[in-house]
């Protein structure tokens, strides 16, 4: 007997993202990274992934437009398959010889040309467990399109919840897949989020990029594809971190205000250093819509972009002021929402079209960079040691990074584990070759710490 199909309406965040994801030829493949000290059970962590997709069906979806009716000239929708193969989202790795003296973050850059995700034809999250002689990596690949950081963190606590259950033999809840968890698109106009003011902050932005492109942050050009991934990372001491925090208590400024205003200043320093082309510098700060409860797995993040003007950036405390002004005003005025808002008018216009309009013209509302901060990441709260590290069954967390995808402009992703705080770089292969990524990554790190003098 044949299974009904079943369709869900992706959100106006999901086809954004997809269309984005065409637009720059690229992937918004994802991942993230653990690595651990201790025993970690294969077939046990294959059974919490599987257990895991039952609780979550938008990952069991494919991206699809065919919609059994007239919607689908207009709407992308998920399609939900009932079964998902082990061996395409579970793979396991024995590393010896120079593999062993590999990091996560190195992995992570080999084995990602074979685990980019498509989600027209993928199913949007892999676990790929790489094992050491004193380390396990667990490498999470996933597709942004799904879901943000928030939502994908909820989908690991869940899997090592499983995973704990079958390793100490707990009876747990059974898996219920939870089909209200898929983001329904917004039905009516969303006119809170498209008021005077916001088509105001909306139209100001895009009048700013038309008439001061964004500077790119300058490059050489790197070895390989075009959308391949470059990945650095940096891991801050408790003590480094405690430095950070007390440089931007000094200055009054929040750590995400400093860390932003800080960027402004290694960019610029770093393309009048090599001849890059001079010109007025937009940060993107992606932001969470969701409450802090709310660990959905799904995509409900908006932005903000912010830009002070050129000559201030050269003098910190002008620069942090205008960082903060410009922070606190998109923020009270919740203008993360307002791109997102603005797209609505697209589900009158047909998908060729919109694919059309964001291939041809999104372009122009590139920045410079992207900088995010996903803040504290707790992955197994109730099960931590004396040190502070979280466990998977009795092997601890000792490492964690997080990787966004390599597009058109570099990305800086920020995130807390055990008072350590990481810091990485993604950007396409074509524009930035390892060393350079490093130098760029060192520079930045320098500069957050050049203002404790």
């Amino acid at each position: 007997m044949e299974t009904k199909q079943q369709f869900f309406p992706a959100s106006i965040i999901d086809e954004t993202a997809y269309f984005m994801e065409g637009a720059g030829n690229t992937t918004v493949t994802n991942g993230w990274i653990l690595t651990l000290e201790g025993e970690v059970d294969s077939a046990l962590a294959r059974q919490a992934l599987l257990s895991t997709f039952d609780c979550y069906p938008k990952y069991k979806c494919v991206l699809v437009k065919d919609y059994p009716s007239l919607k689908r000239w207009f709407r992308y929708c998920w399609r939900y398959r009932d079964t998902v193969n082990p061996e395409t989202v579970f793979q396991e790795i024995t590393a010896s010889g120079v593999g062993a003296e590999k990091d996560g973050v190195t992995w992570f850059r080999e084995l990602y040309p074979a685990n980019r995700i498509d989600v027209t034809r993928d199913t949007p999250l892999k676990i790929v467990l790489i094992r050491k002689p004193r380390e396990v990596i667990l490498i999470f690949f996933h597709n942004h399109i799904l879901s943000d950081g928030r939502g994908l963190v909820g989908v690991i606590r869940r899997f090592i919840q499983f995973y704990e259950e079958l390793y100490y033999h707990r009876a747990g809840e059974q898996a219920v897949p939870d089909f209200e968890s898929i983001p329904q698109p917004v039905i009516r106009p969303p006119w809170k989020d498209c008021t005077f003011r916001h088509v105001d902050i909306f139209v100001k932005k895009c009048r700013l990029f038309l008439r001061q492109p964004a500077a790119e942050v300058h490059h050489h050009g790197g070895a390989g594809p075009g959308t391949g991934l470059m990945l650095v990372a940096r891991v801050l001491s408790p003590d480094q971190f405690s430095l950070l925090k007390s440089i931007a208590k000094k200055r009054q400024a929040t750590i995400n205000d400093y860390m932003l205003a800080i960027m402004f200043k290694t960019m610029k320093g770093w393309n009048a250093r090599r001849g890059g082309r001079p010109g007025r510098f937009y940060i993107n700060v992606p932001v969470s819509t969701r409450p802090p409860e709310d660990f959905t797995a799904s995509n409900k993040l908006g932005g903000i972009t912010v830009s002070p003007d050129p000559e201030t950036i050269d003098d910190t405390d002008r620069l942090l002021d205008q960082v903060r002004a410009q922070r606190t005003y998109l923020n009270a005025n919740d203008a993360a929402r307002i791109d997102l808002a603005m797209t609505w008018i697209l589900k009158f216009t047909p998908l060729v079209l919109q694919e059309m309009i964001f291939k041809n013209h999104s372009h122009a509302l590139y920045p410079s960079l992207c900088l995010s901060n996903i803040g504290i990441c707790d992955y197994n709260p109730a099960h931590r040691d004396d040190e502070g590290f979280q466990h998977v069954g009795p092997a601890r967390i000792v490492g964690s990074n997080v990787v966004t995808a390599a597009i058109p402009w570099p990305q800086i992703l920020i995130h807390t584990y055990n008072n350590r705080m990481e810091v990485s770089l993604s950007v396409l292969h074509s524009r930035f070759p390892l060393e350079t990524a490093d130098e760029f990554l060192d520079a930045y790190i320098r500069d957050l710490f050049g203002e404790a003098g």
